[in-house]
């Protein structure tokens, strides 16, 4: 039987049991894709399937396991039926057996890149469909910026991927959609 470690989560309001995963099970490498909130994202591997790692030190960075929860809960309610349609999966999640390392592993986008003005607008129409897809869940992202959409343009179509939902939230009205749509355009403007 496997190890849990149990601890409260903010976003749900309950005690969540997380599974303990042997720490040969994620091995990180040095390709370090970016810095956010909660400090490096690297490639990786978690039981050999190639993934995304954000991975935090529960103890010393207790402030942001809420952020990484609520992603947690995100991904698991409403966006699950999104996973791989414009939303990255969620693989796995949980803590390593040093009983301090906590890590969310997703799915990784190939050979994509962030919005910019020299996209044609093809490309922001087809983020725009996957947000506002995000937006029918009754969710906002929360985060819009270059750094949570990905951009791939694969055989001449395009393809948006909407990643980091630590910060999602429900909507409270329909101007917390328009203002989510026009920070996203904006992201596609050119100069």
């Amino acid at each position: 039987m496997r190890r849990t470690i149990s601890v409260w989560d903010s976003s749900s309001r309950t005690v969540v049991q997380y599974l303990v995963h042997p720490s040969e099970a994620l091995v990180l490498s040095d390709d370090v894709l970016g810095y956010g909130r909660i400090g490096q994202v690297t490639r990786g591997s978690l039981y050999g399937r190639s993934c995304v790692a954000k991975i935090i030190d529960a103890d010393k960075q207790s402030e942001l396991l809420p952020l990484l929860q609520n992603e947690i809960g995100i991904y698991q309610g409403p966006l699950k039926h999104l996973q791989n349609q414009g939303v990255v999966e969620l693989i796995d999640y949980g803590f390593i057996d040093d009983g301090n390392s906590f890590f969310l592993a997703l799915s990784e986008v190939h050979s994509a890149s962030q919005p910019s003005g020299s996209m044609p607008t093809v490309a922001a129409d087809t983020a725009q469909q996957v947000l506002d897809q995000i937006h029918t869940t009754g969710i906002l992202h929360g985060n819009i910026s270059a750094s949570n959409v990905l951009m791939q343009e694969v055989a001449g179509c395009w393809k948006a991927w909407f990643i980091d939902f630590g910060l999602s939230r429900k909507a409270t009205s329909k101007e917390d959609y328009k203002e989510e749509v026009a920070q996203l355009r904006a992201l596609f403007r050119h100069g």
